[in-house]
């Protein structure tokens, strides 16, 4: 797991191509006039969601935390602030087994909190873990664009 602010984001260039494309794209900018939708960047191994919401509590979320095993995750905040729960994957057992259609397994586990403010980005790989949207003092509205870079 990464998390920065995106002026350092040319920090994580060089170690996979569709992550490399996947950072110029949240380098760029441009998003933030989106409509809540996907976006192909470059067909089925780059694309974006552009999701506008409102935060939850984690008990809201029932504390569950999803992982990926085709995709890593980039979430970048548009808008807003969010606190994101984290784990590595470590032996936990899965509430929900993987599915392959749609590349997720869903885990209650103990975890983690980091807060994203509006400029931040974290990357989630597939051996992490995440359940994110949790409020961070308050309800409040979110938007964002998650980036999903096919390893």
């Amino acid at each position: 797991m990464i998390l920065d602010k995106i002026e350092n984001i040319s920090l994580y260039q060089g170690t996979h191509k569709n992550l490399d494309i996947a950072l110029k794209y949240l380098k760029k900018g441009g998003y933030s006039g989106l409509k809540a939708g996907k976006y192909n960047i470059q067909g089925d191994e780059v694309y974006a969601i552009i999701k506008v919401c409102k935060t939850k509590t984690a008990i809201q979320h029932k504390n569950v935390l999803e992982a990926h095993k085709k995709f890593i995750d980039i979430h970048y905040v548009i808008e807003g602030t969010e606190q994101i729960g984290f784990a590595t994957l470590n032996k936990q057992i899965p509430i929900k087994a993987y599915n392959l259609e749609d590349d997720y397994a869903l885990y209650k586990s103990s975890y983690n909190v980091l807060t994203m403010e509006k400029g931040m980005f974290a990357i989630f790989f597939p051996d992490d873990t995440h359940l994110p949207e949790i409020e961070f003092n308050k309800i409040s509205d979110l938007k964002k664009v998650i980036v999903k870079v096919k390893i």
